[in-house]
């Protein structure tokens, strides 16, 4: 069965909810394996696209180019990226929001997603994630921070700052 072409228009930021001090891929992907995710062609059933670790380390959890398992009504459209952590009771490090800005950087423009086109997981579903302590534009702050063009910060912050 051939999968259908991914062409995204969003991305899709998460939490892990675990506080695990640890790195967390692991156990993310025996969780979500549990759950029955699909396993994606790099051989895990993590959900998520990336996964960024306390460290700032991402990990490729699925090709960019395949369907993600991370918000269900939302696959066939987002890039998702989770994060390890629990945002309800803790923040996410330096190295990961530098991490997320780096990789949302690439990503909107290898796929030319708006920068009003980064959300949290709590916009699509009932629940927390990324956390109470992660603001909803967290992801296209970091994403303007990592920006090397002063020139295309200041289109973005005009753009995001827009936002509905």
């Amino acid at each position: 069965l051939r999968q259908m072409e991914f062409k995204p228009t969003k991305i899709i930021f998460h939490h892990t909810a675990s506080a695990s001090l640890g790195n967390q891929f692991n156990d993310v992907n025996e969780w979500h394996k549990k759950r029955g995710f699909p396993l994606s062609s790099f051989g895990y059933y993590v959900g998520y696209h990336l996964f960024i670790e306390r460290d700032g380390m991402t990990i490729f959890a699925r090709n960019i180019d395949e369907i993600g398992a991370h918000c269900r009504g939302q696959n066939e459209q987002a890039i998702g990226i989770g994060m390890a952590g629990n945002f309800d009771i803790e923040y996410p490090t330096p190295e990961q929001i530098k991490s997320l800005g780096q990789w949302c950087n690439v990503l909107m423009k290898r796929h030319n997603i708006s920068i009003r086109d980064i959300y949290p997981h709590r916009r699509f579903r009932e629940t927390h994630c990324p956390g109470l302590n992660v603001e909803d534009k967290l992801a296209g702050i970091a994403a303007i921070e990592q920006e090397l063009s002063i020139i295309r910060k200041i289109q973005l912050w005009i753009k995001l700052m827009l936002l509905k």
